[in-house]
């Protein structure tokens, strides 16, 4: 007996149900399996899940058919039990469909511009795949324990393809440790049937948001957290996800350091100020002398900035103060390397640099009256005059030294 293919998914799903003429009882739950299988074959997610909970719905519709086809040749008595249970069947069968409100979750993309896009899509999809197990769990028993192969195969194909848009993204981030991240999570998809399903979530979970975290770095405007998305400890926590999944650690473990991982991509504006403020500082250790008053009253003035930055709780005055740090940190830059008797008009820049800085800064500092504003520009007069003073006596104690040195030489 040869058998018919199906000539497409809505066909596999639904089968070949009779015109609606000829549907009679199961009429609605005929109309309810088209609406979800359109819905199944538009799911980016969670695809086989849905395609299992629509086929068994509608082989569950088929044979109460069968058995509303089989009343004519009952004796009546038996007629009528089986109408009966037909009916309870038919309304058991339609709360069950109208239960399942959409098979397809809500704001769920696989591009994401920013980690808290990834994070809403995360938790999209997870509660939908919850959803459809706990629908399923109607249409078929299982064991508490048991992962059912669709859930499994799902999980797998939406690994991969965050894994493949990572591979099309990951260049735009140049960074060492990001390779390393992106490997370790390659290295679990490889071995995917080795590991639980409670685990591989995660690894799913890791690479959703680095997958996030790159679009940001991309497209954010906040230079701060463009850098700090670049830093090894954010991919080194993704690498750690990684490596506890491929490990004998339990799935509690791997989501105590997948929370780490999240922590690392949530810090916020205060604490990014407060880490620039720090860069800052050991920028300033490099400062050529020449230039090393003007730089501690800068160092100080935006300490002092963000001190007030962070006391107010808030991001109010956030670009202000990314600015004025920002163009500190570029005036220390270029102060490094200043050879003690360079030319006036080699220092130029520097000095511009500095006075940009300075102006950056002081319009940020009005921000926060209780700062005296006015008084940075004192300091820097202060300060560049210190630098000059000090500059002169270093050069002068160096010519003597230089002379000294050239009289003690013997005489050919």
């Amino acid at each position: 007996m040869s058998t018919v293919m199906p000539t497409s998914i809505h066909e596999m799903l639904l089968g070949r149900p009779p015109p609606p003429s000829e549907q009679g009882a199961t009429g609605l739950i005929r109309r309810l399996l088209e609406l979800l299988a359109n819905e199944a074959v538009d799911s980016s997610t969670n695809t086989l899940l849905s395609y299992s909970l629509v086929k068994l719905a509608r082989e569950k519709g088929d044979s109460i058919d069968e058995v509303f086809g089989t009343i004519e040749t009952k004796p009546e008595a038996d007629a009528w039990a089986v109408f009966d249970q037909g009916v309870k069947d038919v309304y058991e069968l339609e709360d069950k469909l109208l239960e399942i409100k959409s098979l397809l979750p809500q704001s769920l993309s696989l591009e994401p511009d920013n980690t808290m896009d990834g994070k809403a899509g995360i938790e999209a999809w997870e509660s939908k795949r919850t959803e459809l197990l706990d629908h399923l769990g109607k249409f078929q028993s299982r064991a508490a324990d048991e992962t059912p192969w669709e859930q499994r195969c799902d999980d797998a194909s939406l690994f991969r393809s965050l894994m493949r848009k990572i591979k099309l993204s990951e260049s735009q981030l140049n960074s060492p440790a990001l390779k390393v991240a992106v490997d370790a999570l390659n290295n679990v998809l490889t071995n995917i049937d080795e590991y639980p399903s409670a685990k591989i979530t995660f690894g799913i979970k890791a690479a959703w948001l680095v997958k996030a975290a790159i679009s940001e770095y991309k497209s954010t405007t906040n230079p701060n957290r463009r850098r700090y998305l670049a830093q090894d400890d954010v991919w080194t926590a993704a690498k750690s996800v990684a490596l506890l999944i491929s490990s004998t650690a339990t799935a509690l473990q791997v989501q105590a350091k997948y929370q780490e991982f999240v922590s690392k991509l949530d810090i916020s504006a205060v604490t990014l100020a407060a880490q620039t403020y720090f860069d800052l500082i050991k920028a300033s250790i490099k400062v050529s002398r020449p230039f090393m008053a003007r730089s501690k009253v800068l160092v100080d003035y935006s300490r002092l900035l963000v001190i007030q930055y962070n006391g107010n709780k808030t991001t109010e005055g956030e670009e202000a103060v990314n600015q004025a740090i920002a163009k500190c940190s570029r005036a220390l830059a270029a102060a490094k390397n200043v050879p003690l008797d360079g030319e006036v008009t080699s220092r130029a820049s520097i000095v511009k640099a500095f006075e940009d800085a300075e102006g950056q800064l002081g319009a940020a500092l009005k921000l926060y009256p209780s700062i005296d504003a006015p008084g940075l520009s004192v300091k820097m007069q202060q300060a560049e005059k210190e630098d000059e003073d000090r500059l002169a006596g270093l050069k002068g104690r160096a010519s003597k030294v230089s002379a000294k040195v050239d009289n003690s030489l013997p005489v050919n």
